[in-house]
């Protein structure tokens, strides 16, 4: 699995510690079997809480809602459909905001290498 970009904590218990994300789907949540362990913030749920995905053919990412009844929102507006996520956009999730980080797209592929 390639490393396509990162989210970073922003604002919440875990200020300024980052999260890598691959290629594919990548599962958000506090639980030891998510892709993207958040621990620390007691409104995000155990398991796909939200999930963030990078599709290698269209060089996309998107920001999906969960399988939780929580919340999650990209630049406040509340997530219930796949949205396309870009350079710097706020993900809320529970207390946690979390800034996205691409490395992938047009101008970087893994495919180039």
């Amino acid at each position: 699995m390639y490393v396509v970009g990162w989210l970073v904590c922003v604002d919440g218990s875990n200020r300024g510690r980052d999260y890598t994300i691959h290629t594919g789907i990548n599962t958000i949540g506090s639980g030891d079997d998510m892709d993207i362990q958040i621990l620390g913030d007691n409104k995000i749920a155990a398991r796909r809480h939200a999930m963030i995905a990078f599709d290698d053919k269209r060089l996309e990412f998107s920001l999906l809602p969960g399988e939780s009844s929580g919340m999650v929102y990209l630049e406040e507006q509340a997530i219930y459909k796949p949205t396309e996520v870009d350079d710097r956009m706020i993900i809320e999730i529970g207390d946690t905001k979390l800034m996205f980080i691409p490395l992938c797209g047009e101008e970087h592929k893994w495919d180039d290498m």
